[in-house]
């Protein structure tokens, strides 16, 4: 029995997302709710630089509060923590640094979320090619060196 042409590259989409994505830097997660109206406007999808602390004032963190991740524009910052808020709230929200999971980077509505998706596998697979040639970069010059 063959496989229909269109599963081969969902096939290989879908081994690519869990073993090259999943162990890089770049996550997708679902915006819910309405703190963030009108930036965001119900469910969207949104790429995160995860683990990055590199925030400016005006970009989008997302920070671990209450049990859950919260996605909320950077109004300021200090040594100590990230001031935050909602763009549809009244209110200030202080995230200590440790608290800090990523900056979002791309958002489009949930009918783009695949093609997020797949700008994800783009950006994660190209990561790794880097990390690859850079690590025979560094073991060139070890060799070369004698180090």
């Amino acid at each position: 029995m063959r496989l229909p042409t269109f599963l081969i590259p969902c096939l290989i989409f879908f081994v690519l997302a869990i073993f090259v994505i999943l162990p890089l830097p770049f996550r997708i997660r679902l915006v819910k709710g309405e703190s963030m109206f009108p930036t965001f406007t119900g469910s969207e999808a949104v790429l995160v630089a995860w683990g990055t602390t590199d925030l400016d004032v005006g970009d989008i963190a997302v920070f671990w509060a209450n049990g859950s991740g919260i996605v909320h524009r950077v109004v300021s910052f200090d040594s100590k923590a990230v001031l935050t808020k909602g763009d549809d709230n009244d209110f200030i929200e202080v995230v200590p640094w440790r608290n800090i999971l990523g900056k979002v980077v791309v958002h489009c509505p949930s009918f783009f979320f695949v093609s997020c998706f797949l700008a994800s596998t783009i950006a994660s697979v190209s990561g790794v090619i880097y990390e690859l040639l850079e690590y025979r970069r560094r073991k060139i010059y070890k060799d070369d060196h004698h180090i």
